[in-house]
């Protein structure tokens, strides 16, 4: 069986990110970094919407209370999709202001893991963090780059990907 790939949604993305599948939405979800959108793709309407975020946004995840997590540059922020409000509930890295955060994956204990990097994609300012309750814990993988590909297996988070 071999089936051919087709273009279901053109949004001329100069960095697209992150795309999540959002059960509770029937919806795709990614952002486009560079852009500083966030979009949501319905692909049983073909329903598309996008929003304006106020820095480069690496990644969106649903929150169990609902709204959305969005790991915008200056931090993490709870986004509410329908006011497109942002608010910051904790600041990554607010010494590091060339830094943006890039990626991130959420384990089935449902603990958000995501990475720093530098903008420029060329100093080792990249830093691994894991986001549980409310509180931010900088782990001991640093010294990146480029963080991308955080995956969860069975075990636990895996850094994978392009740890330089």
């Amino acid at each position: 069986m071999t089936r051919e790939a087709h273009l279901a949604l053109e949004v001329g993305a100069q960095l697209g990110e992150g795309p999540v599948w959002v059960e509770r939405d029937q919806a795709l979800w990614f952002t486009d970094i560079k852009r500083k959108k966030i979009h949501r793709y319905d692909p049983e309407s073909g329903d598309h919407h996008s929003w304006d975020t106020p820095e480069q946004a690496g990644f969106i995840f649903p929150a169990k209370s609902g709204g959305y997590i969005v790991g915008l540059q200056s931090g993490l922020h709870r986004f509410d999709s329908k006011k497109g409000k942002f608010k910051l509930l904790v600041a990554v890295e607010p010494g590091s202001p060339d830094n943006r955060l890039n990626d991130g994956v959420v384990d089935p204990k449902g603990r958000l893991w995501f990475g720093t990097m530098d903008d420029s994609e060329k100093s080792k300012t990249g830093a691994y963090y894991c986001f549980h309750r409310g509180k931010l814990t900088r782990t001991n993988v640093t010294s990146i780059a480029i963080t991308n590909g955080p995956a969860v297996s069975p075990t636990g988070p895996s850094f994978i990907g392009s740890i330089r």
